[in-house]
Order: structure tokens, then sequence, then C-alpha cells
């Protein structure tokens, strides 16, 4: 788009036109004094002085664009002025000097006095800069815009747009190119009552903008081959997915190798917010009691049972997913299993990551529920660990590490051995298990007669548990006032 370019008129009176060509008259009485060729007869220094002044600060000066003034000053509300003492003192002083001479040459009294002075301009540039500027004008600026390549989302795909030039002005070109031509002006005494200056483009920021089609639309090809690229994340029925949409600022093309490669901060970003949604260790855990109904809590630091998203492994998975150029349906990669190769995690559905399936210890009540798809298979009173003996029973969430049957039970301070038939650990030797040598359950069994640590179980309720639970299923330990 060719812009039109901005005119400067200049009005000046015609009397200072003439002065600055050469024409003004001084005189004092009957002497005839004529200054730069005009006649100022009758006129003192200062008058003279302050007439010079009065005719250049007269000018005015007008800003066009497309025709249309911008912008309109005088020469002040530019920043220029003349030195109306140093005139004053020119004509004094060449009057002096001529009229001294006149005792010895009555020709020259008939002739007068010629004087010539020079103007001298000067220059404020603050009032100047803060006068011509492009946020002045009326005119509307628009920016140019270069050629890009941008994301249709109508269409799925990559297109090039392209560059649209803009008429936003440079304030520093345009006032350089401003003070350059009155100075012109001034200096060349070529002031006049009209007169037009064409400003060129180069006073415009960006009055010509170009782009590189044929690259542009390489890069857009880079990219459509991404475009039908996707991640579905499942957690259980629900599921989170990664598209084109969500991508296409991550990606980056590099035009001297013609490759595409992924923004590391943003695919950072992305999985350290889908961790921060759907992982569920180490934080607070609330559930129902099953015997008061009312809400329980595990702090974080004791919730071991859950989803922890293996960042820096996903964030790899993540980028070969969508290089590919495929749709893929996966979990997201788990920091997964512990010492056994098992899980820490049985299943999820979103962020519920028990799901319906759990096993509940009520130390308070001595009571144990196992549901499983959110029906209770079975519940039953328990023993826990020996309160009185320092052996409670640890409270938190746990996954189930794994299952034995049958199994040795070894005392990792006293040495003791027992056999069990059904062995369940869920944290550090602690575990369900069926203790066969105990004739009753619950009460207050475990203040004084408990176990080290584990929950005993009748033998039929701990086959039971065995037989229907599966290793990663979560273990609920609490107590409750």
């Amino acid at each position: 788009m060719k812009k039109k370019g901005i005119a400067i008129t200049v009005s000046v009176a015609a009397a200072l036109a003439a002065v600055l060509a050469g024409v003004y008259v001084y005189g004092s009485g009957h002497l005839r004094v004529s200054v730069n060729g005009f006649d100022m007869t009758g006129q003192s220094a200062a008058q003279i002085a302050e007439r010079f002044a009065d005719d250049f600060n007269a000018v005015s000066v007008e800003l066009d664009e497309d025709g249309k003034a911008q912008l309109t000053g005088t020469m002040p509300d530019y920043g220029y002025s003349v030195d109306q003492n140093d005139i004053e003192s020119q004509v004094s002083k060449q009057l002096s000097a001529q009229t001294g001479s006149f005792v010895k040459n009555v020709q020259a009294i008939a002739k007068g006095v010629t004087i010539n002075v020079s103007l001298s301009k000067e220059f404020d540039e603050n009032t100047f800069d803060s006068f011509v500027t492009g946020s002045s004008f009326s005119t509307e600026r628009v920016a140019a815009t270069p050629g890009s390549v941008q994301f249709d989302d109508s269409t799925g795909k990559f297109t090039v747009t392209e560059a649209t030039a803009g008429n936003t002005i440079d304030d520093e070109k345009l006032q350089k190119y401003v003070q350059k031509q009155i100075d012109s002006a001034i200096e060349g005494g070529n002031l006049e009552d009209s007169m037009k200056i064409d400003l060129p483009d180069s006073v415009y920021t960006d009055a010509d903008v170009t782009s590189d089609n044929e690259e542009l639309k390489k890069e857009a090809d880079a990219y459509n081959a991404y475009a039908g690229s996707s991640v579905t994340y499942t957690f259980g029925s629900a599921t989170e997915t990664v598209n084109v949409d969500t991508f296409q600022s991550w990606l980056t093309y590099d035009d001297s190798t013609g490759t595409v490669s992924l923004d590391d901060s943003q695919l950072d970003a992305y999985v350290v917010g889908l961790a921060s949604k759907y992982d569920t260790q180490y934080k607070a855990r609330t559930f129902t009691s099953s015997r008061t109904g009312q809400p329980v809590t595990i702090e974080a630091s004791r919730n071991e049972y859950g989803y922890t998203i293996d960042q820096s492994s996903e964030e790899a998975q993540l980028k070969s997913d969508i290089l590919s150029g495929t749709a893929v349906t996966r979990e997201p990669v788990y920091i997964s299993q512990n010492d056994y190769g098992n899980p820490y995690y049985l299943g999820r559905n979103g962020t519920d990551d028990l799901n319906g399936t759990y096993v509940e210890v009520d130390i308070t009540a001595q009571h144990v529920w196992f549901y499983k798809n959110g029906s209770l298979v079975i519940d039953s009173d328990c023993v826990t660990g020996n309160e009185s003996a320092g052996h409670g029973t640890t409270t938190g969430a746990f996954p189930l590490a794994f299952k034995k049957s049958p199994s040795t039970l070894t005392g990792s301070q006293n040495g003791y051995q027992v056999d069990v038939q059904y062995w369940m650990p869920f944290y550090e030797g602690e575990g369900l298990h069926d203790a066969w040598w105990r004739s009753s359950f619950g009460g207050t069994i475990h203040q004084t007669n408990g176990s080290h640590g584990c929950v005993n179980l009748p033998s039929s309720v701990a086959q039971t548990i065995y037989d229907n639970i599966d290793v990663g299923t979560a273990i609920l330990v609490y107590k409750e006032s």
C-alpha cells in the first residue's frame, strides 16, 4: 500500500519575506536610513528589532497529510525565535559607525545610512519535539503486519496470511525532516506565504512490509504435517485430549533445515498442569467413614496411595506422540511400581482413584470394611497394633504391596516367627492377615494385647479379602474420635 506524503505549508508576512531577501529601513529625524534595503526612517534600533521579531513569530507552519491539515502552529510553537537583542545591537553599532563620518562627508548625509543586519535564530528542541509528533495528527494510525503463518480454527490447518502496510509515524524521523525543512527555508531566505514540502515514506515506521510467502508456505506445510496429531489421555472413563488446538503455539520452525520442533517450556507447562489436576498421591485425601458417615481426611504426607505422573518421562512421550503425526490414546506415564514391581494404585475414574474399591480400617472401632466396585464384600471386627507396647498400626492411605499364601511372618526386632495363610502387606511390614490363634476380635484387645502393627482378622474374613483383592488396592487406616 503506497502512502501519500505529508506536506508542510509555511506562511510568512510579505514583510519578513522581504527582510530575508534584504530590505528594512531605519531613520532618525531627517536622516534617511535603510535597514537591509527597506526604509525604516524615524524608528529606533529597539523598534526595528521588535519588528523583526514580530514578523518572524507571525510565520505559521501547517503539517498536511494526504491533503488534510493535521497540525498548525506559529514559529514559537515549533520552538523557533530570533535574538531581538542581537538585532538591536547590530543596528546601533552600524548607525554609530556610519553617522560618525557625516561631519567630514556632507554628501553622505544626503544619501542617508544603509545598514545590513542578520537574523540570529534560536531553537528550543524540547518545545519542537513536544509539538511535532505523530500522536498530534487526527488520522488513525495502523501498524503494518508482516506475513505470517496462522492456525485456522475452521479448517484445522495452518495457512499463510499476507503482509499489510501501515502508516505509523516514526516521531524521530518526522521531527528530523520537519526541522531540516524549516531551517533550510530560514537560512536560505526562502520563506514564502505558502510553501509545501512532501515528506518521504521514510518518516513511517513500517511503510513497506514484505514477506517471503514461499518460505511461509513451506513453514505452514511443515506444521500441517502434525495437524492431525493427538494424544487422548485416559483416567478411567474420564479423558483429556491434546490436539493441534492445544499444541499449535508449541510448534517452532527452523527455516534453515525445514524442520519442526516443540517448545519445551510450553510442553513442560502443560504436563505440570496435567499432573496438578490428576495426581492423587501425597495429596490430602477425604472419604466417608463407614461407621459414622462423616468425612475422614488423611493428610498429604500419609497418603502413599495414588497416581503420580512421571513428568520428565511424560514430556518425552508426549513430544514423541505429537511429532509422530498420529492419534494416540493412552494413560499418562506414571511413577507406578513399588519394589515388588506392583503399582501404587489400582484404578481410577477421573480424579477419584478409589473408584469404589478399598479396604477401610477404623482403629478406633477395631473394624474393617472391604469394598469392591462400590459394593461391600465383607466387614469384620479386627485387632490392630498393641498401643501400650508402642506398636500401634500406622495410619494413612497405602497401596496393597503384594499378597502371598501361605507366608511366614518374622519380627524384625524380637525375631518371632508365625505362619499365616493369607498375607497382604501394605506398609513396612504391616499388613492384613489371618490370626488363627485368636478367639476374639474387636473391643479393646488392641490396647494391651494387640499385634506388632498388623491388622489381625478372623481366618474366614482374611480368606475372603485375599480371594477378592487385587495388588494396588487402597488400604485406608485411620483413627476416629
